[in-house]
């Protein structure tokens, strides 16, 4: 059976033995190339958001000591 696709001549179709064919070795696999970087670091994500709430932390504390004092 030929192959035509948009009136051009594509191939020739065969047919397949399944079984066979689950036989055979299959072709190696090309590698595949290592991920590029997203330029998300997120080390420094954490450090941030640990930077914003380290104050408030601090902060809330410090009145929760100051109230001690006061009884």
């Amino acid at each position: 059976m030929e192959i035509y696709f948009q009136g051009e001549a594509h191939g020739v179709a065969r047919p397949v033995d399944a079984v066979v064919n689950a036989q055979l070795p299959c072709s190696k696999a090309t590698p595949t190339p290592s991920p590029q970087p997203t330029g998300i670091n997120f080390v420094e994500l954490l450090e941030h958001k640990h930077q914003q709430l380290t104050p408030e932390k601090q902060h809330d504390k410090h009145a929760e000591d100051k109230d001690k004092n006061k009884e």
